[in-house]
């Protein structure tokens, strides 16, 4: 955010405009020969990991995709309306809407006035949520190139054409099934919250798996296409979080190779009485661009 001296002497909306620049040079710190390189050996370093994610999904393909069909026709009509009621979750849109939206709202607030702790708390967590946004979307580009490229048909004409169909750049919903995008976002986000809330990881892994497993029980895609899809979104996002952490912004190396928030100034604050409500009104203040009377924390 723009807090320096100068800020003082900007109009409202210049500030906010300026902090586009501002924002622009702290990530381009991450787009660096000397960060990526080292994020790439990080990331290769755990190549029993993908390749485990290759290999399982390399099983699926040959061991149960076809018999999946199968399987998915014989479930009983209230366990296919839960599945066709939990694989909206895994549309990646409610997801990028809200965080896109929240990161603009951040970015043209004029954060001149409130505090800078405050300014700071919300820094770091605009970093969090744009993490969440880059992650996603970027693994969702990535998977429907790959759609096109292979050109899978779905089980919606397996009786057609079998589980192995391939007609690449059909542009066509039928052919478009490995790997799933509904799994590639639920792999994405599993990593993120593994990432920000290190905790919470295993409830993240387990909840996101669930919701990429419904592709196959509304018959929208093979199991390989799931687990691909999975592996694919969670590769891309964990290969994001070593770039962030390397170069400092968002994230941090911990111990073991894990990964870590930067979140001192969110310590700071909402360690304190009141914080939380104070971070949320000065939030509005600089939205509103009215100015704090005091300064709060």
């Amino acid at each position: 955010m723009n807090t320096g001296p100068a800020a003082s002497q900007l109009s409202s909306w210049d500030a906010r405009l300026a902090n586009i620049p501002v924002a622009a040079k702290r990530l381009g710190k991450v787009w660096t020969w000397g960060v990526l390189s080292a994020a790439a050996r990080r990331f290769a370093a755990l190549w029993p990991m993908w390749f485990c994610a290759v290999a399982l999904t390399t099983l699926c393909a040959v061991g149960i995709d076809e018999a999946s069909v199968g399987w998915v026709r014989d479930l009983p009509r209230p366990v296919t309306s839960f599945f066709q009621w939990l694989t909206d979750f895994g549309k990646s849109g409610w997801l990028l809407f809200p965080t896109g939206l929240f990161c603009l709202v951040l970015l043209v607030s004029d954060w001149r006035t409130v505090s800078r702790r405050v300014a700071a708390v919300w820094t770091e967590i605009g970093l969090m949520v744009g993490f969440a946004f880059l992650s996603i979307a970027g693994a969702g580009v990535i998977c429907n190139i790959f759609k096109q490229f292979v050109g899978r048909g779905r089980p919606i004409v397996f009786d057609r054409d079998g589980a192995f169909s391939l007609l690449p750049f059909q542009f066509d919903y039928a052919q478009a099934s490995f790997p799933s995008g509904h799994a590639t976002t639920m792999g994405a986000l599993a990593v993120v919250v593994a990432s920000v809330v290190p905790r919470a990881r295993w409830l993240a892994f387990a909840i996101c798996a669930i919701v990429a497993s419904s592709r196959m029980f509304v018959a929208a895609h093979y199991p390989s296409d799931v687990v691909a899809g999975f592996a694919l979104g969670a590769a891309f996002a964990w290969f994001l979080a070593l770039a962030l952490a390397e170069a400092g912004v968002a994230l941090a190396h911990g111990p073991g190779g894990t990964i870590k928030a930067r979140a001192t100034a969110i310590r700071s604050v909402f360690s304190r009485s009141g914080g939380f409500s104070i971070a949320m009104g000065c939030l509005w203040l600089a939205i509103l661009g009215f100015v704090l009377p005091t300064a709060a924390v």
